[in-house]
């Protein structure tokens, strides 16, 4: 992680993110430009939270070690989000490991600020907490993933994700990641999108997936789709 002294920069995100507001005048002086770099840590299980991040660009994932020493991912970060959200109210240490996946930058406020200033601040709070209803939404997500087959999962995300009229979706990481993501191993979703494009629903190169037959896959995904 590097500290950028870049006043100009940081006022050119919070205006790109229309955060002037919800950070608060009384934080704005304290914000400073934290950059990133590929396979660096954001945060790590147990580390001290000495930062409240709002991650304004770049891309990072999300995951927690089991006891068996699996990771399970929880989901990607792209702007606008934030790290340190929960740990505003209760923790002293952050509980999941966030990794940049390619080159990052957040702003950071120092958290014992935030925690003094931000709490008074009806607009960050009013922030905060529909940040914090976007995550319990994806918790529950996660949380009802694994009812389902692979089959409907994989179908699910792929219509989730498509990302523009010409029905492409660009997968955010890589298959192992999104292997983890969904709850399966890589070489059981290899598999079963080598049966979706042997059965013409979709086409794949490389990391795009391009889908052929959009109805049949809502189909496959089933009410997993609908929820």
């Amino acid at each position: 992680m590097k500290i950028i002294e870049d006043k100009n920069k940081i006022l050119e995100y919070m205006h790109k993110y229309e955060l002037e507001n919800v950070i608060g005048k009384e934080l704005i002086m304290h914000c400073e430009l934290h950059t990133f770099e590929k396979g660096d840590y954001i945060c790590q299980t147990e580390q001290e939270v000495a930062y409240f991040y709002y991650f304004v660009e770049g891309k990072a994932k999300i995951y927690t070690l089991l006891e068996n020493g699996k990771k399970s991912l929880l989901r990607f970060y792209q702007p606008l989000n934030v790290l340190g959200d929960v740990e505003v109210f209760h923790y002293n240490q952050y509980r999941v490991f966030v990794e940049a996946l390619e080159n990052s930058v957040c702003i950071g406020i120092p958290m014992k600020l935030v925690r003094l200033y931000g709490i008074n601040n009806v607009v960050f709070l009013r922030f905060l907490g529909n940040h914090l209803a976007q995550k319990l939404d994806s918790i529950t997500y996660k949380s009802s993933m694994n009812l389902y087959p692979l089959e409907a999962r994989l179908s699910s995300y792929i219509i989730e994700n498509i990302q523009n009229e010409n029905n492409i979706c660009e997968i955010e990481s890589n298959y192992s990641d999104l292997a983890e993501l969904l709850g399966t191993s890589y070489r059981h979703l290899n598999r079963m999108l080598i049966k979706l494009v042997r059965d013409q629903i979709i086409d794949k190169k490389g990391k795009t997936i391009i889908i052929m037959k959009k109805e049949e896959l809502k189909a496959l995904a089933g009410d997993f789709y609908q929820m």
